[in-house]
């Protein structure tokens, strides 16, 4: 496991972002705030408000695999 130096020196050398994933270049990830929650909708991937249902992010056409 990586202590918080290392993190910290992964985290400031470049535009990485620890995700639950791993560490992921910050303009390829949205944070999804408490409350919210991530779904397709209409073939779009959206964040949405979970109490509400309402879009709070567009993230994009959702395309099949071919």
């Amino acid at each position: 496991m990586a202590s918080s130096k290392e993190k910290k020196q992964r985290a400031g050398s470049s535009d990485l972002v620890l995700t639950p994933g791993g560490w992921r270049k910050g303009s390829r990830t949205v944070k999804v705030e408490p409350g919210q929650h991530v779904e397709v909708k209409d073939g779009h991937l959206c964040v949405l408000d979970t109490a509400t249902g309402t879009v709070v992010v567009d993230l994009g056409e959702v395309k099949p695999n071919e």
